[in-house]
C-alpha cells in the first residue's frame, strides 16, 4: 500500500477593510502540496497581485459588501485532490466629501456667504471649519452660512474644509476644501446736497 499525503491549506484570516484599500493577503500550503492559486467570489470583485504567490495583495473593485477569497492547492502526486480555504473580506464604503465648487463672494452689507456640501458613502454628516478668522451659523449643518472675519477680509481670501464623521468600519475621516476669494464692494460718496 502507498500513502499520498493530503494538502493542508489555511487562507488566513477573515479581514475587514476600506473600499479604498489594498489587502495584504498570505496563505500557506503544506502536505501533499506546496503550490495553489487565488480566486474571488464574484469574480468580478478584485484583483490580485498575483494569484499564484502564496504571499500577494488584493484589491476590490466594489465600494461595500463582502467577498469570499479562496486559496485551492495545485492536485498533489497520488490519488488526493486539491483542497481550498477560503477567508471572508467585508469591504467598507469610504465616506465621499465635496466641500462645493470655489466662490468669489462680494464684501457688502447683507450679503450672506452660502456655502454648501455633500457627504455620501460611509458616512452622511460633517463639520465645517475654517482656515481663517470667520464662524459659521451651523458648522454641523452642510449646508449653512460663513460670516468672514477680520483676517479673511484683510487676507482677500479664505479656505473652508467639509470634514466628515468617522465611518463605521476601519475606514477614516475624509475632509475636502473650498476657497473663497473676497472682494471689496466700492464705497460712494457724492458729496453733500447743496442749492445754488
Amino acid at each position: 500500500v502507498v500513502f499520498f499525503v493530503n494538502p493542508i491549506v489555511n487562507a488566513g484570516n477573515d479581514a475587514s477593510i476600506c473600499s479604498d484599500s489594498t489587502l495584504n493577503i498570505s496563505g500557506t500550503i503544506s502536505g501533499g502540496a506546496t503550490t495553489g492559486t487565488w480566486s474571488v467570489t464574484p469574480s468580478n470583485g478584485g484583483t490580485f497581485g498575483n494569484v499564484n504567490n502564496l504571499q500577494t495583495t488584493f484589491t476590490p473593485s466594489i465600494s461595500s459588501g463582502s467577498l469570499w477569497l479562496y486559496l485551492t492547492s495545485a492536485n498533489p502526486l497520488g490519488p488526493c485532490g486539491s483542497v481550498k480555504d477560503s477567508v471572508l473580506i467585508t469591504i467598507n464604503p469610504i465616506a465621499i466629501v465635496n466641500a462645493g465648487l470655489n466662490q468669489q463672494h462680494c464684501l457688502k452689507p447683507n450679503n450672506p456667504l452660502n456655502i454648501s456640501g455633500t457627504i455620501t458613502g460611509g458616512a452622511s454628516t460633517g463639520t465645517w471649519t475654517t482656515l481663517g478668522d470667520g464662524a459659521f451659523i451651523n458648522a454641523s449643518s452642510l449646508s449653512t452660512v460663513y460670516i468672514p472675519g477680520s483676517q479673511d477680509s484683510s487676507a482677500v481670501s479664505v479656505q473652508l474644509v467639509l470634514i466628515s464623521s468617522d465611518p463605521l468600519g476601519p475606514c477614516f475621516s475624509e475632509k475636502d476644501t473650498m476657497q473663497v476669494v473676497f472682494f471689496v464692494n466700492p464705497i460712494v460718496n457724492a458729496g453733500n446736497d447743496a442749492s445754488i
